[in-house]
């Protein structure tokens, strides 16, 4: 039976509410037109009707009518209009249309109907709340910040637990943890160190009538004072629901929420459809007429409205849009000249084509990329020469996750140590010295690397005093010791290999030698051992910063789940790729 069935000929929204109820324990289902919804409610009796008011067969009141007049108990309905006051009073005859949702809307404001509509026919308690609509009100990027907050308050009172296990005895385990670690005092810390995190989703929102136009300019000018990068970067640090266009026609949009850049699109449909990796000759010219039109008015990709026509061939939507837009962006950084006007307007929310397909941009990739390209855009950054010395920025490891690196821009970014001239790291890598400069320049235009000084004390090797130590638990020697400490002898900063095969307390080990990363065998030294090695590790204050990894002989997901929750920082299987480990020395 269906739980929730949705009577929409938009398949933009039909996509932006599968994604609000996915992972959720809300079965739903669509029908596109008047006729077919009426077939489903028929033929699956659901217990909940989302309808728009106007479909392409006939008219929301219309579907009630009929509903009305047919036996048994008719599902509970929400109705969508864009026109909301005028369309309510018609459906007062019909007691079971129990809410309505105004467009434009979010895909939380559907959730919270639909939820609240089944609790009303008595079956909340059986449906579990639904996983989309928390990542919608919460994306990944503020969920981690949010884990950061709260463990940075939890730590001193996790990291006793080991002191604590004594006092145990025979009271249950989870009773007595959480009396000595959820205190009061505790707790108290805890909703304040979320408060800034979630600050801006305790806003009220925007009025429904106004919530999809863009309001208030935040910022306007022309390129040159400021460059079209800046004029991004800056959008995305004010932190806001925002639309940035850029040109003498506003061709060029870019949507931000939350100061993420989600999709970017052109006002120029023939701009936008170049390079495109789609056949779209099977088109009927009428609908390509209108889809180019609507994307001349409005900046819908052409993509967007031919769906909702329903006259796409075949296609990853979603990541055609990402890269057309990422293509956009690059022209937007390379090719617009002083003088064109630009501006930055706060929105309520987004269209609702963003919120359905928007899979985010990384805009430093796209300068990355920008840069591969066209080794010559300046943005405003001066020349790498052969004695320019580089030291990685901070906040190194969580950036260097964002980007998509080549080879040679991972080869270059490996020998970078705070005293490494690029002539020297030209020599060690064999990319030769214009491409050696232009991959630090890449580096250093998404913020990677910054500029130092050289001089001849920071031109030197590191004393083997000062060596970095790597501990390996492994007993195959030939084919992976020795290989990983060629691997260690090449890399700048005196790393070395410390066997510790013989050790029965690898975690003593680890306390006496004060590695730089640790590499287990977790097939000699067993998945408890070394589950339980890491929460030593991660429990300790003076070892926890420490790198840990796990080898696996064979390919395990009921092994490699353990091992993460401990606490290792990767999980690898054998053959192990020697580019993974180095990928962890470099973070």
């Amino acid at each position: 039976m269906s739980t929730f069935l949705v009577i929409e000929d938009s398949i933009t929204i039909r996509k932006l509410v599968e994604l609000a109820f996915r992972g959720s324990q809300v079965a739903v289902d669509f029908a596109t037109s008047g006729a077919d919804g009426l077939a489903k409610i028929k033929a699956s009796s659901p217990r909940v009707v989302l309808i728009d008011y106007v479909l392409p067969d006939m008219k929301g009141v219309e579907i009630c009518a009929k509903v009305a007049s047919t036996e048994g108990t008719p599902p509970l309905m929400i109705i969508m209009s864009a026109r909301m006051e005028e369309v309510k009073k018609l459906f007062a005859p019909f007691p079971f249309v129990v809410d309505f949702v105004s467009k434009p809307f979010k895909a939380t404001d559907i959730v919270e109907r639909v939820m609240h509509a089944l609790g009303r026919d008595g079956g909340a308690l059986t449906v579990a709340p639904p996983v989309a609509p928390l990542a919608l009100l919460l994306p990944s990027a503020e969920r981690e910040a949010a884990a950061f907050a709260l463990f940075a308050q939890l730590r001193p009172r996790l990291a006793q637990i080991p002191a604590w296990a004594g006092e145990l005895g025979d009271t249950p385990p989870a009773k007595f943890y959480a009396r000595r670690i959820l205190t009061p005092e505790v707790v108290d810390r805890l909703l304040e160190s979320l408060l800034p995190v979630l600050r801006s989703r305790l806003r009220v929102p925007a009025p429904a009538a106004a919530a999809d136009v863009a309001t208030d300019v935040i910022l306007e000018g022309r390129i040159g004072t400021l460059s079209p990068y800046e004029v991004l970067a800056l959008a995305q640090r004010l932190q806001r629901t925002a639309e940035v266009v850029i040109g003498a026609n506003f061709e060029v949009a870019a949507f931000l929420r939350e100061g993420k850049l989600v999709l970017a699109t052109s006002r120029d449909p023939a701009e936008w459809l170049e390079h495109l990796s789609l056949d779209l000759t099977s088109v009927p010219a009428d609908a390509m007429h209108k889809a180019e039109a609507e994307q001349g008015v409005s900046g819908k990709p052409v993509l967007v409205t031919l769906a909702e026509l329903g006259c796409l061939p075949p296609c990853d939507l979603e990541g055609l849009l990402h890269e057309q837009g990422k293509r956009v962006l690059k022209r937007v950084l390379g090719r617009l000249g002083p003088g064109t006007p630009f501006a930055v307007r706060a929105r309520g929310s987004l269209p609702l084509y963003v919120d359905a397909y928007g899979r985010g941009l990384s805009f430093r990739q796209v300068v990355l990329e920008r840069l591969r390209e066209d080794p010559a855009a300046s943005f405003d950054l001066p020349s790498v020469t052969a004695d320019t010395v580089f030291e990685r920025r901070g906040g190194f490891s969580s950036r260097l996750l964002q980007f998509e690196l080549v080879p040679s821009e991972r080869r270059v970014l490996a020998l970078i140590d705070g005293s490494a001239t690029a002539r020297s790291i030209a020599e060690r890598t064999a990319l030769g010295l214009v491409e050696t400069c232009d991959a630090l320049r890449r580096l250093e235009a998404i913020e990677l690397l910054g500029r130092r000084e050289s001089t001849n004390r920071l031109s030197e090797a590191p004393p083997s005093s000062i060596a970095r130590q790597v501990i390996i638990l492994e007993p195959d020697v030939e084919g992976f010791q020795k290989p990983l400490g060629r691997l260690l002898a090449e890399r700048p900063g005196a790393y070395t290999l410390v066997p510790v095969n013989g050790e029965q307390d690898v975690f003593g080990a680890i306390r006496r030698i004060r590695p730089a990363l640790v590499i287990l065998n977790v097939t000699s030294h067993g998945v408890t051992s070394s589950a339980r090695t890491a929460r030593a590790v991660r429990g300790s204050d003076e070892l926890r910063d420490l790198l840990l990894v796990a080898v696996l002989d064979l390919p395990s997901e009921a092994d490699a789940e353990p091992l993460s929750e401990a606490g290792f920082d990767a999980v690898l299987s054998k053959p192990v790729c020697y580019e993974d480990i180095e990928r962890l020395l470099v973070a």
